[in-house]
């Protein structure tokens, strides 16, 4: 069965089969800024932590128009990664890792997420459309939903399988700095603090984006039984209570005021 220990496998086995076991695998290159060598860099960036670093290397590559990237495949997902942790300032490993740990805990499905974000970060933010964090994981998601088919496919390769668990989380984390934002911030426990008397309807509908990527993301990621993807999918659930895949606000209102 696909499980989260053999995606993990995968995902490190690519990233140590670039970075080589103790040095840099393009030691010795003459010309560090080509395309080869910036790729290199970026997945050495990503390792150590260094995530605007990573982001900045694959921009050159790929531009930052994420709708038309001018890059392949490997590196766009490389670039979609590197925006999910400049954001969370965890990378997509250590995220799902996380995460799946948390979910099998006693908190709530939100805050199995929500709980792991930069949280002071999150609650500086007045405006979902201009928040830092938001508008990271936005470029990824669009980033993911350009590699990924239209619809899910009934057996899906192994690679699209590891993009949809990535675009799941990423959408769950969207919807909770959404949440977070809109709620006037989050506690340090990752509960929302106040119910919104009003949400705008561009909120409304990115959120709404985030409930059916998280539906797709589940379903394509192969992985509907784990502990993680259940509480993603109580997320979905929850904010989207008449299953219609529209969240209005009256949902979304209910849905906060029963994790306070």
């Amino acid at each position: 069965m696909y499980t989260i220990k053999k995606l993990f496998i995968m995902l490190v086995f690519t990233s140590m089969f670039f970075a080589g076991c103790g040095g840099n695998l393009f030691e010795g290159l003459s010309d560090r800024t080509s395309a080869t060598a910036k790729k290199e860099d970026a997945k050495i960036a990503l390792d150590k932590g260094n995530y605007n670093e990573a982001v900045s290397l694959l921009e050159d590559l790929c531009g930052t128009d994420t709708s038309n990237l001018t890059c392949d495949e490997e590196t766009q997902t490389d670039l979609a990664s590197a925006y999910i942790a400049s954001a969370t300032n965890l990378d997509v490993l250590q995220l799902i890792a996380k995460a799946e740990e948390a979910a099998a805990g006693t908190s709530s499905s939100f805050t199995t997420v929500s709980s792991l974000l930069p949280i002071t970060d999150i609650n500086a933010c007045a405006d979902p459309a201009t928040c830092p964090i938001s508008e990271g994981m936005s470029k990824a998601i669009t980033i993911l939903e350009g590699l990924l088919p239209a619809t899910v496919p009934v057996n899906p390769t192994d690679t699209e399988k590891n993009l949809y668990l990535q675009l799941a989380v990423a959408s769950a984390v969207d919807a909770a700095v959404n949440i977070g934002v809109v709620s006037g911030g989050l506690y340090d426990d990752g509960t929302p603090k106040n119910v919104p008397q009003s949400i705008d309807t561009a909120t409304l509908t990115t959120i709404t984006d985030d409930v059916n990527n998280i539906i797709d993301g589940v379903a394509g990621s192969g992985l509907g039984s784990t502990e993680l993807t259940n509480d993603i999918n109580n997320i979905k659930t929850g904010i989207d209570s008449n299953s219609d895949g529209n969240v209005v606000l009256g949902e979304l209102q209910t849905y906060i005021t029963n994790l306070q």
